[in-house]
């Protein structure tokens, strides 16, 4: 919206203030020149008309380049945006070079949609200048000229119709082009009249060096965030396979305490272990390839459903089709396909299909341990069973944190730890 705004500034409101002013220019010297001699001056001016005439037919070629520019720019923006918002998904699966790279090429398409715009609307003002010149000018010339010689015209008559059509055809012509400019704006109008008024490089897959997991274990681990304690003395083992339930009130540290296993946050005292190895140890890098993560609200890439899922990284057409599989994303993907937009934050999938999603993100990569943070808080019972269903049903370790989970389901987990009882 901000690049398409100014935009809107630069190649419209500015050229139709100035369209405006030479508008008035171009009447004024109308009515000069027919003091002199009204045939003379219709010559001129029907000779300045026909460039206009002539112009209408780039038009329709401009404002193609202009719609193509906007939605490159658009696309950009919002990748842009969606690097930013959804970093923690983009560092978690170690896909910045993926998402740099997909980046870089949409800003080369924009650029080259910007270069073709501004060549579309450049050969324009070549062909109506041309135009101008020839119908404008030289048969103007040429018929006064004429009815100077014969007589009709007095040459101080014709003198002045000469000099009153300089502020005729120059204004003419310069309207021409500010018009052929602000044609590349006309898409912008278009998407914000739609607005609603209211009241108030090369992918490659990552080389996984990671050992199998064995096992993770906190010992009295406290937890601390601008000097302020979060987490006191909190103990966990977790075993290859098991699933854990973690559950405590809402703002007890829950998710705080998933951001530390996998080394967004600190452990202030106590200590975190990893197979049997210190986590200070280990490569905060080499630790995030131990995690999945499903997240409450799971960021989504305004993008395809192949693309939320890889990321952008390569890999094999039976794997996808295994994780599709797996994630229960079969229907979702038979009805739209993979290459299917599921628009700004999942706006064309359900919020059970975008968890399914972010499940099949860590499927994908096969990461031995999946983080759960109040996943099916936001769904209803039966997509929360369902999504239950799917977490409880791999061979990796699962841990989810949940405020409050029916009973049935607590029951299904190999452990319930509840924080509020330590």
């Amino acid at each position: 919206m901000t690049g398409d705004l100014k935009m809107l500034e630069t190649n419209g409101i500015s050229n139709e203030l100035l369209m405006i002013e030479q508008a008035f220019t171009v009447v004024a010297a109308v009515i000069g020149g027919i003091y002199f001699n009204f045939l003379t001056t219709f010559i001129f001016v029907l000779g300045s008309l026909i460039p206009v005439l002539i112009s209408r037919f780039s038009q329709s070629g401009i404002q193609r380049s202009s719609q193509n520019w906007s939605r490159n720019n658009t696309t950009y923006t919002q990748f842009l945006k969606d690097i930013f918002s959804g970093s923690d998904t983009i560092r978690l699966y170690l896909a910045k070079r993926e998402a740099l790279n997909r980046a870089d090429k949409s800003a080369e398409s924009l650029e080259y949609a910007l270069n073709r715009m501004n060549n579309t609307t450049g050969h324009a003002n070549v062909y109506t200048t041309l135009a101008a010149l020839i119908f404008g000018v030289t048969i103007p010339f040429g018929f006064g000229i004429y009815q100077t010689i014969t007589g009709v015209l007095t040459l101080a008559a014709f003198m002045g119709i000469v000099q009153i059509s300089n502020s005729i055809s120059n204004p003419l012509i310069s309207m021409i082009s500010e018009g052929n400019v602000i044609q590349t704006t006309r898409s912008i109008k278009n998407r914000l009249d739609e607005l609603p008024i209211t009241e108030s490089g090369r992918v490659v897959l990552i080389n996984d060096k990671r050992k199998a997991f064995k096992s993770l274990a906190l010992k009295e681990v406290s937890i601390q965030i601008n000097q302020k304690t979060i987490l006191n003395d909190i103990s966990l083992d977790l075993t290859s396979g098991e699933k854990i339930l973690i559950k405590a009130p809402s703002g007890f540290g829950k998710t705080t305490l998933l951001r530390a296993l996998i080394g967004d946050v600190s452990v202030h005292s106590g200590e975190y272990r990893l197979n049997d190895l210190s986590v200070s140890q280990i490569s905060k890098v080499e630790l995030k390839q131990y995690f999945g993560f499903v997240h409450q609200n799971p960021f989504i890439f305004n993008d395809t459903i192949i693309f939320n899922i890889t990321l952008g990284q390569r890999f094999s057409q039976e794997l996808i089709e295994e994780v599709v599989h797996e994630a229960k994303l079969t229907t979702l993907v038979t009805q739209k396909g993979l290459d299917y937009i599921v628009g700004e934050n999942g706006a064309n999938i359900s919020g059970g299909q975008a968890q399914r999603i972010e499940i099949a993100r860590a499927l994908i990569r096969k990461r031995p341990v999946l983080l759960a943070d109040e996943v099916t808080s936001a769904l209803d019972e039966k997509t929360s069973l369902s999504i239950h269903d799917l977490l409880l049903w791999g061979a990796y370790s699962l841990i989810e944190v949940a405020h409050h989970i029916d009973s049935d389901t607590a029951k299904r987990f190999d452990k319930c730890i509840d924080l509020s009882q330590i």
